[in-house]
Parts: C-alpha cells; structure tokens; sequence
C-alpha cells in the first residue's frame, strides 16, 4: 500500500492510496488536537488514534485497502509539515499499525531501484561525542560496547568496525570503493536555518564539525545502502533531529534511512540493537527487521517506543536482505596498541573538561606535540580521569600505542623497561632490552601516561637512587626518541621542554574545579536512584560550596543516592555544616584537602556501621584488588562456594555504589575480571582517620597469607590462561609490597614463586633476586627450598644463555641430592643438566 499526502489548499490535505483519491482531512483541525493529547512519552495511544484516522478514515479506500492486509505501508508526505508528524504512532483497533505491518516513509518522486545485496553484512560505526559546550554529555564508549557485543554474540559472517577519529574524512576512508555498507551514526544532529540538517561529526582534535545532510551524502555516496542516526541512550528521553535528518538522507539517494524521533532508554536501545541488526545479519530485509526490533520494543514498559524508530527510503520497492553466511563476526577497533588498565576510568559519562580536554586534543593530536604534557592540580580534581578520557580520545594519533603506569609505588627502572618492552611486543629477555625499546619507540610515536609523577619528584628530592635512576633515563633516554609523555602530578616534573595546561590568558594553571553546572550534573549523576529528587540549581549550590571538586562531589552523590527520603536541602545544610567545622578539624590540611576530607567524612558517616567498618580496613590495599581477595582477609571463615555471597562482596559493591571505590572490569579469552581499586586521594585518610590501629598487625598478617596464597595460584597457573598473567602484572605491588609481612618459613616459598613468576612474565633479573633470596632462607634452615632455588636459578641462567653458570648451579644442587640420596631428585637434576650439554652441543656430554 502508498499512501500519498498532499496538500489541496493551507489546511486540507488529501490522502491518495494507490494512485487514487482516498479521502482528505483537516491539517489545522488534526495539529490542534494532538496539542491537547498528553505528550507522545506520556500517552502515546491519544495521539496514535487521531493519527490513525487521519490516515484511515471509516469507509475510505485507504481504510479497504487496509483491511486487506498489505504486505507493507509506504507513506509520502508531500511537504516538511505533513513529515513533520509522527505517523509511526498510529493506532488503530489492533493497536500500534507500526507492529502489525512494515511502515516506510518514501519520496514523491526520483525513487530508484533496489540494490542486489551480494555480501555479508558490514556495519560501519560512527561514535561521536565532540568537545562543545551547548551538546548534552553522551555515554560514547556505552553505546559502541553495546553494540559491539550484539554483533559479537552473533553466529555469522560479518563486520563491524568503529570510526576513528569520527571525522567525515575518516568515514570516507572506510567506505571508499566499497558498497552496501550500514552506517551507524551514535551522537548529536541538529537543525540550521540555512544549512538545513546536520550532524555533529568530530575534527582531528574533539572539536564540533558540523557535517549537512547533503555532505555527509556526498561523502558516502554510491557506498551506504543503509544510514542509521542514533541519539546515544539515555535515562532521560529527549527529541532528536535525527527524524529531519534521515528525510534529508534518502533525498540525497541513500536507499534507507533509519533516524530516531526520541533518545530512549538503556534496555530498549540493547534490545533494539540486537534485534534488528541480529536480523539483519541472518539476511531478513530492511522493513522486515525494523517490524521485528517494533515488536520486540512493543513488550518494554515505556509503550511509546515502538514509534521512535522512523525508517525513509528512497526505493520504489523493498530491497532483499543481505546475503547470510554461518561464522563469526569481525570486529575491527581502529585503535593503535593501548594499555592504560592503571588509570582509572571515570564512572558514567565524564562530566564538564571540555577546555581542558581541547587544550588536549590540540595538542596530543599536533604534528609537533610537546615531548612532556603534565595535567597538574591537587588531589581529587580528576587528573587521571581527564587522562584517561584524552588518550582514548585521541589514541589514534599515535600509532605505536599508548602506554600508561602510575608511579605511586615507584617501579625499579627495569621493571619500567620490562613492562614497556611487553607493551611493544619485545622479549624482554632479549641481551640488549634498552636498546632495542629505544629503538622500537624511535619507529614510531608512542604515549607513555605516567599517573601520579609527584612520587616521582618526590623521591628524587630525597635523593632515592632508584627514582633518581629512573628519572634520568625516562628524561634522557626515552624523550629523545619519538615518544612523549603525558603526566599527571601535584607537582611539575621541572625538565625541558615541560608544558602545562593553560588557562585564557595563556599562563599555565592548576587544574581547578568544575563549573557549577557541571558539578551539579556530576552530583545528579552520581546518586541516579535520587535524580527526580535533584534541582539542578541547589546542586550547582552544593557545588559552589566544595569549589567543584569533582571526587567530592561524587562521595556526596553516592551518599545522597542512598539516603531517601532525606531532602537534598537538608542533605545540603548538613554538608554545610560540616564544611565550616573542617575548618577547625583538619588543621595543617590545605583548603582543598580540608574539603575534601570534610565530604570523605560527610559519606562515611552515612555509611551503615558494616561498610565503614569495612572502609577502614582498606588502606590494607595499595595495588587494585579482586573481591575475593578481601573476602579471604577480612572474612577468612568464607570458603568457594560462598565467596560472592559473602558480605564483604556484597559490601564492597556498596561501597563503589557510594564512589568510595573505583570498581573496573577486563575481559579477557577465558572470561572478565572484576576488580576494585582505593583512590590514591582516599588511601591517606582511611589510614589516618579510619583505620583501627591495635587491628593493623593481625590485618597485615592475614593480608600476607592472603597474598601467599594468590601468589602459589599464580605460580601454578601462570602457563594455563591470561587470567594469571593479567593478575600477576595488575596485582604487582601489593605482591612484592606483602613480602615483608611474612614470616620467615612462608617467605622462602612466596619469594621462590613470585621470583619463578616474574622471570616467566620476562623479567628475568628481578626474578632472579627474588629467588637468590629464597635461596639464602634456604640455606639457613630449608634445603628442599634452596634445592627448588638453585634448580630455578639454573633454569634461568641457562635461558639467559649463561651456561656455565647454570652447570655450576645444577652441579651444586647435584651434590646436595646425592647427600640426601633423593634419587628421584638426582634423576631431574641429570635430565637438566642434559639439555644444557645438549643446546651447547655436546652430545656426548649430554648422553
């Protein structure tokens, strides 16, 4: 069925079905009733009736030709004001028309053909946030991994990869002389009077660049068969341009366009998602698939979602599916090498920056960018999220990768070395480490991120070797070659070249407070149970108050989000409150940390007596840490079958929930990771004005048998997954940080596995000094444990090609079974001893 709407005179429109005068209505009439409906979002079926008929009006052909089941409704408003109304919300007897047949929306004249879709489905993802002011935040990266795991969970052969950087430039690189490519568009549109509609695509640096409707086509010409323009999803529904801009689309002769009317919500979006393209993907045609993902949409309990979806083509018929083909889908990141697990990333949308991360952007994404790029401002402002959120951003100017550590617990120079040669894919036992990591990042640009440098600083002040060591060769060596740093620090690192952010007038500032608008939108979304109950304007109050401080403002949101039916004006006045007496309380604190302190005290005291009882103990923890390792120190009575049950689980979920815990997942080949980490701002205050001090011995204790334990887990299953791999470097500081709560008998052991561990994860010379260790404990009072070094030590020596060394280790060790008349051992020790002989290439030495 076509049903063509045209109007006859300035109200009255006829509706032709077919090719045939059907009926006409009141245009004027029908506006001024729906403007008495409730909104669309409210009571959508009001609306959807007076549609319905207008559209099919009793006794009309176009009501016949309806009630003899059309295979499909192809509906052609003749200008932008009969487009402009939202048909798809029709509703008739049997409810919305949208789920009970395909519903198009079609051009009056110039369709063309269907395309013969001979390929696979590949979809072509255009997630795009840029860096203004006036555009709402957007959950980007959120809505690209729900997409990415609908198509992953898909059994057939197809494509999905992400634009990087999204500029219109980018796009066209990927679709040049390839055909029938799904675009999905994830961001803003808007509308310009002159300019007609537009997308909000982004410039090499973040910045807004506005793409019309008739570039984008232009730029996709001859290779989109489909566009589809997603407002990325939301708690908050909100109109979009997005119906305005799949009109102008198919006028430019894309064959579909898919735009949506409303931004809607996280479950609907996924749902939607996975219907739609998921029938896409097994070959179902365009119209068909969007009747599915309507009628999947039609269970959710927002009603008027099955009218969001508003499908245009440009077709004068349905065009076929895509060819289907069993497999598994590729998915294609365009992202260079990245390893920035150590800095924490912000919870939900990241609010506000917007200068700073232009000021970024500009310069991380610049031909020439500055060899030291330090982020500086005191604790708790947000360094390492505004970090995080700029290498992500502008990870694709950098085409060795980006690596990134935090310095709070100063790594030794070759630990540094060793883990940057993982990061570049070097042995790190190859002979000459330094030179050939030099040699790999003079190749090409590479970001080395260090987090909290101020420790850095620190301890060369002190006149700390290892700092100092480190120093020097991350400021001579590494600078010279192509790669620069990015550092986060209380304090500038004072080398050449050294370059902070600037404020307007050009001089370098620390980085200050959020805008009252912004802390007050980071304050509402960190108590989201408590959104309705937020006024923005006692928010922004509430942020003034803490100078915008972006941590403080999320432990007041997380603790405000679980205090219902407390008002936010009287949640305000306590926190006021207890701001004036900080004052007096941590004296010798700066203003900042004053603050700070007082809104870490204001949540804790919200806190049921068994989280902050937990929250007191979690200085315990420097490193990130699993939850089932806090269940086994702090609730060692728990056992497998119960550890994520137990309370402590569920109370560090908690905890997170209050943004008192930083909590993040990895996912690797056998599975995800979930892990916790203490804020580095949080951890001094835990221990000086939470934590138990008669408690800290017996904690300390548990806390080393606890990672005693992880460590023979790691040991055992380093060469069996990932998983042990990802722990043992994630884990790393607290496992050598445990070594001196440790009894002597348990030391031995602990330092023979985690030594056997490094030197198998690359490091072969710390390795090393870690199990000459065990071996010195051994020797005191535990010969199976120096017989287990010496074998190791010879192991390693022989991998490092010193051979001679590694005979003399397993002759030693020889003598000492042979005392013991351990034949079994002595078998092993000869087995070894052999293959040595047998590299070195004396065969009969080795028989």
């Amino acid at each position: 069925m076509e049903l063509t709407l045209s109007r006859t005179g300035d109200h009255l429109v006829l509706v032709t079905c077919d090719g045939h005068d059907s009926h006409t209505f009141d245009l004027l009439s029908l506006r001024a009733d729906l403007n008495k409906q409730p909104p669309l979002l409210v009571d959508p079926i009001s609306s959807g009736k007076l549609l319905f008929h207008a559209l099919f009006a009793p006794e009309t052909p176009a009501c016949a030709a309806l009630m003899a089941s059309p295979s499909r409704i192809l509906l052609v408003p003749g200008d932008d004001l009969l487009d402009a109304l939202p048909w798809e919300y029709a509703y008739g007897p049997d409810g919305f028309l949208v789920c009970d047949v395909p519903f198009v929306r079609g051009l009056p004249q110039q369709r063309h053909r269907p395309p013969v879709l001979d390929q696979p489905l590949h979809i072509v993802a255009i997630p795009s946030h840029p860096l203004e002011k006036d555009l709402p935040p957007l959950d980007i990266d959120g809505e690209w991994m729900r997409l990415r795991k609908t198509i992953q969970e898909l059994p057939y052969q197809m494509t999905l990869e992400r634009t990087r950087p999204p500029t219109i430039e980018r796009v066209r690189n990927l679709v040049a002389n390839q055909h029938h490519r799904v675009i999905h568009f994830m961001g803003h549109g808007g509308q310009d009077e002159k300019a007609g509609a537009f997308l909000c695509f982004e410039a090499e640096n973040g910045k807004l660049a506005a793409v019309t409707a008739k570039q984008f086509a232009l730029r996709v010409r001859g290779t989109a068969f489909l566009v589809t323009l997603n407002a990325c999803v939301s708690a908050t529904p909100g109109e979009t341009r997005f119906s305005n801009l799949a009109s102008a689309l198919v006028q430019q002769h894309v064959p579909y366009a898919l735009g949506m009317r409303f931004s809607i919500h996280d479950d609907d979006a996924r749902l939607f998602s996975r219907t739609f393209y998921g029938d896409l993907a097994r070959g179902v045609p365009v119209e068909e698939a969007l009747l599915q993902a309507r009628l999947s949409l039609s269970e959710s309990e927002r009603a008027w979602v099955v009218g969001v979806p508003v499908l245009y083509t440009s077709l004068d018929a349905a065009a076929p599916g895509f060819t289907c083909i069993a497999g598994t889908p590729t998915i294609d990141e365009h992202q260079p090498p990245m390893d920035v697990i150590r800095l924490p990333r912000a919870e939900g949308t990241f609010q506000g920056r917007i200068d700073e991360i232009q000021q970024l952007g500009t310069l991380l994404t610049s031909d020439s960018p500055p060899r030291l790029l330090t982020i500086h401002g005191a604790g708790g402002q947000g360094k390492t999220a505004l970090a995080r959120e700029a290498v992500e951003r502008f990870a694709h100017a950098w085409p060795g990768g980006v690596f990134a550590t935090t310095l709070e617990t100063l790594p030794e120079p070759d630990v540094f070395l060793t883990d940057m040669a993982r990061f570049l894919a070097i042995d790190p036992n190859t002979k000459n480490l330094e030179r050939d990591v030099l040699h790999r990042l003079e190749e090409q640009r590479t970001l080395i991120v260090l987090d909290n440098a101020e420790t850095l600083v620190e301890s060369v002040n002190a006149n700390n070797e290892p700092a100092t060591n480190l120093a020097q060769f991350l400021r001579e060596r590494i600078v010279s070659t192509q790669s620069c740093f990015l550092v986060t620090s209380r304090d500038f690192l004072g080398w050449p070249g050294e370059v902070g952010l600037k404020s307007e007038n050009g001089k370098e500032h620390d980085l200050d407070g959020l805008q009252p608008d912004e802390g007050a939108h980071l304050f509402q979304q960190s108590a989201p149970q408590r959104g309705s109950d937020i006024e923005l304007a006692q928010a922004e109050r509430l942020s003034h108050q803490v100078a915008g401080h972006p941590l403080s403002l999320r432990l007041l949101g997380g603790a405000f989000n679980q205090l219902a039916p407390l008002s936010l004006s009287a949640f305000i006045a306590d926190c006021e409150t207890h701001l004036l007496e900080a004052e007096n309380k941590y004296v010798g604190q700066n203003h900042r940390h004053r603050t700070l302190y007082a809104c870490i005290e204001t949540s804790v005291r919200y806190l049921e007596p068994e989280l902050a009882q937990l929250f007191g103990k979690l200085w315990l923890f420097h490193a990130p840490f699993l939850a089932s390792t806090a269940v086994d120190v702090f609730n060692p009575t728990s056992d497998e079958a119960t550890k994520s049950t137990s309370p402590v689980a569920q109370h560090l979920y908690a905890l997170w929930q209050r943004s008192l815990l930083t909590r993040e997942q990895e996912t690797l080949r056998e599975g995800n990771v979930v892990f916790y980490r203490v804020l580095p701002t949080l951890r001094p205050y835990i221990e000086h004005y939470l934590a138990d001090p008669s408690e800290r011995e017996a904690l300390e204790t548990r806390f080393g048998l606890v990672l005693a334990s992880l460590v023979r887990y790691l040991y055992e299953e380093l060469d069996k997954g990932s998983i042990a791999v990802f722990l043992a470097t994630l884990l790393r500081d607290d496992i050598e940080r445990a070594v001196s709560l440790l009894s002597e008998e348990t030391r031995g052991y602990y330092l023979l596995r985690w030594g056997w561990v490094l030197q198998r994860l690359g490091n072969r010379q710390r390795g090393l000094e870690f199990t000459e260790r065990a071996y010195e404990i051994g020797q005191e009072s535990d010969q199976q444990l120096m017989l287990a070094a010496l074998n190791n030590m010879a192991t390693v020596y022989q991998r490092m090609g010193q051979t001679s060394r590694a005979l003399e280790l397993f002759e030693q060790g020889l003598l000492l079974l042979r005392e013991e008349g351990d034949h079994a051992g002595e078998a092993a020790m000869l087995n070894n001893m052999a293959a040595v002989y047998q590299r070195m290439g004396q065969t009969s030495r080795a028989l």
